[in-house]
């Protein structure tokens, strides 16, 4: 329906604005000056990419659109691909729904350095997801325009006008 696409729409847009954030904070991973990370920084930011993931994975998994269906099978392969190197900084891979589990605990014992390569800089893990993300969104405006101008009722909706064969003739 129109208001799931609407929603697929807003999710990926939440998971493009923080893996955005995520991906470009270069001083995300920077030590203080004891030599120590800001534990919570990392923790909250990665939490709120994960949750966004999460969001979008879970509102997208009824969908009929075979663009959103495509785009979102991408993003998930692209998350198995990154399988092993997130298990080893805490992050697992739910096996019956995808959804990314996040292990604090785990993730503050973690190699830093791991994880700064797999969330911060263009060629990361979070810089892949998002573009996939902005490409589901994308997919969803496409499928939310196609929704909103046939109705129901075999007509045109919004501000699309079939007009009538006796406009022009009379």
């Amino acid at each position: 329906t129109a208001n799931t696409i609407a929603k697929i729409k807003d999710r990926a847009n939440d998971l493009v604005s923080t893996g955005t954030d995520l991906y470009k904070n270069r001083k995300l991973f920077d030590k203080d000056y004891d030599g120590d990370y800001d534990m919570n920084e990392i923790v909250e930011e990665i939490g709120a990419f994960i949750k966004d993931y999460n969001d979008l994975l879970i509102t997208s998994e009824n969908t009929k659109s075979s663009g959103i269906e495509s785009a979102m099978k991408t993003l998930e392969s692209i998350t198995d691909a990154y399988k092993k190197d997130l298990t080893a900084i805490g992050i697992t891979v739910d096996k019956e729904d995808g959804t990314l589990k996040f292990d604090e605990d785990r993730f503050k014992n973690a190699d830093m350095k791991a994880a700064k390569n797999l969330f911060v800089g263009t060629g990361s893990f979070t810089y892949q997801v998002t573009a996939k993300a902005s490409m589901v969104a994308n997919q969803a405006e496409t499928e939310a325009n196609k929704a909103n101008t046939y109705t129901g009722n075999a007509t045109f909706g919004n501000n699309h006008n079939t007009g009538s064969i006796f406009d022009g003739t009379i």
